[in-house]
């Protein structure tokens, strides 16, 4: 039997005594069916499914195989081997399985060697059906079969954007593929695994184990690429790529002090203007959830994974927010996306609105959250929970605080009361990112207050300027985003309607697949006043020795 090391590269220490006791598992279960199956019949096939998986997956298959095989593990009485017996079942059981977890890709979305391979297969084969082409459009059309083929989504031309042959530009390069590899067959894997039990409190809270391994491996090769180049401007100054990601909102510490910076600042100009504050917890229908709180698998699960919850939440949101404008109810405030145990979406939403509008809010947000499946067990209790903020008492940013931070960081909130096993928020805050990434979601957004765009450009500007920028500068200097808001008008306005903008040029150069040249940031403007915040020209280079420390 291949070692754990074969199945999921380089793990963190965790994620190795994670391996080990697996494997420890594996051998006692093949040891115990050992005196039974005499011939080795059994062993055999077992053995040509199990290596294939890694070691949590295989110990979760062999105690399957257990209790399907049943506690004599023997043939019926006078009828020898056939279809009917609890060993055939078994193997059969066994046989379902893998053909399931194959068509996951499992055997390739956890090794990264797997994945450069078929990269590498990928980027070949469509250049060999280019050769047998006679025509640009042809070519495309035969790569891009070969993509959908491939479980890969193909890159659309579009005609402001990308272009027939840049698109097929991306079809030609092994490192588009190791990228789309990566995405598909991960968001696959780890699907597979929830549907199998992999993804709950008893098992791997938010994420299975071998996701948050891949996610903490990936991260770990990122880091080494940002330490081996070096971003250097026109004066010659040179930066470490991770030094200027360490000081942007790639670091968590900052994404989590500007998060809390913007809710405290949205609720200060609520306050200032009279505006109550409501929490609200949404949540998708039975289907989309995979296992209950107890461990048991939702009878009601239709094999829906938290993207597809994510597009439903979303989607509702969207229809919640168009009623709201045609009744002329203005709302504004933050949503936060977070796992429930089994990876299955919810959200919750800090919402501020006039006092007379509140009834109408929570009648409008509730119709349309309970317009799907409202009659299943617990759509009237828990799809739309509603917690009113009362100032006296606390603050709404406290009340969203530990959300905003469990997802970024977990620092401050403590014990995680979601997991079983007491984590702590801080070490389930790495399981939480990972799952985010994983199926793509967006965690935070704010609606109905001024775009973040401006107010990072403006805090770049460390000097008072002397035009009319300087009173929106200040605001976002001195970190007040109440002040910000209402420098920029209010909150409820059109996006087009807030004054300060940002400036951007077309680039010089097209893309690096033959695109169109398109626009970057150089600065923002106001009404003709324009001010530039982005005054180098910087170019990225290998890291290399100074010549002075050679």
């Amino acid at each position: 039997m291949t070692t754990p090391k074969q199945h999921l590269g380089p793990l963190s220490q965790s994620g190795r005594s994670i391996s080990e006791a697996a494997l420890t598992e594996i051998h006692r279960l093949e040891n115990e069916l050992e005196p039974i199956d005499i011939a080795g019949y059994h062993r055999k096939h077992r053995q040509s499914i199990l290596p294939k998986f890694p070691p949590k997956v295989q110990v979760a298959l062999m105690r399957e195989y257990l209790q399907v095989a049943g506690p004599e593990r023997s043939w019926p009485d006078g009828a020898g081997p056939g279809k009917h017996c609890s060993w055939a079942k078994a193997n059969a059981r066994l046989w379902r399985r893998d053909v399931q977890l194959t068509k996951a890709k499992i055997q390739i979305a956890f090794s990264e060697h797997e994945i450069r391979l078929k990269a590498q297969h990928c980027a070949s084969t469509c250049s060999r059906l280019t050769m047998c082409c006679r025509s640009l459009p042809e070519a495309y059309a035969a790569c891009s079969q070969y993509a959908t083929d491939q479980e890969i989504a193909a890159p659309r031309p579009r005609t402001s954007a990308i272009s027939t042959e840049s698109a097929l530009s991306r079809l030609l390069c092994e490192f588009w593929w190791r990228r789309q590899l990566r995405m598909t067959f991960a968001r696959l894997a780890e699907a597979g695994l929830r549907d199998l039990g992999f993804v709950s409190k008893q098992t791997g809270i938010y994420a299975s184990d071998e996701t948050v391994n891949r996610r903490t491996e990936q991260k770990k090769r990122q880091r080494q690429m940002l330490e081996g180049l070096m971003a250097i401007n026109d004066l010659g100054e040179a930066f470490s790529l991770a030094e200027i990601a360490d000081s942007s909102n790639s670091n968590p510490k900052i994404r989590r002090c500007e998060m809390m910076a913007r809710v405290a600042g949205i609720e200060q100009y609520a306050q200032a203007n009279g505006l109550s504050a409501d929490l609200y917890t949404l949540t998708a229908p039975s289907r989309f959830h995979a296992f209950l709180s107890s461990g048991r698998p939702n009878s009601n699960y239709r094999e829906q994974n938290p993207r597809d919850a994510q597009k439903w939440l979303t989607k509702n949101w969207a229809r919640i927010r168009a009623k709201l404008a045609r009744d002329r109810i203005d709302i504004f405030g933050v949503r936060i996306a977070e796992p429930h145990h089994d990876g299955t979406t919810h959200w919750h939403l800090l919402i501020f609105s006039k006092p007379n509008d509140r009834p109408n809010v929570q009648r409008i947000i509730r119709g349309y959250m309970l317009q799907d499946a409202p009659d299943e067990a617990g759509a009237q209790k828990h799809r739309v929970n509603v917690t009113p903020i009362d100032y006296r008492r606390g603050s709404a940013t406290a009340y969203i605080a530990k959300y905003v931070s469990k997802n970024i960081d977990g620092v401050g909130v403590g014990q995680d009361l979601e997991a079983e096993n007491s984590a702590s928020c801080s070490d389930n805050a790495i399981r939480v990112e990972a799952w985010a990434s994983t199926w793509s979601i967006r965690q935070f957004q704010f609606f109905g207050t001024p775009p973040i765009g401006p107010w990072r450009e403006l805090r770049r500007v460390r000097e008072a300027v002397k035009t009319e920028l300087e009173r929106f500068r200040r605001a976002a200097d001195q970190g007040q985003w109440s002040d910000y808001i209402r420098e920029m008008g209010g909150a409820c306005r059109r996006m087009a309607d807030y004054p300060v903008r940002l400036w951007r040029r077309l680039r010089d150069q097209p893309g690096y697949y033959g695109d169109p040249p398109r626009h970057e940031t150089i600065g923002v403007c106001f009404g003709g006043v324009e001010m530039r915040t982005r005054d180098r020209d910087w170019t990225i280079a290998p890291f290399a020795p100074l010549e002075f420390c050679q």
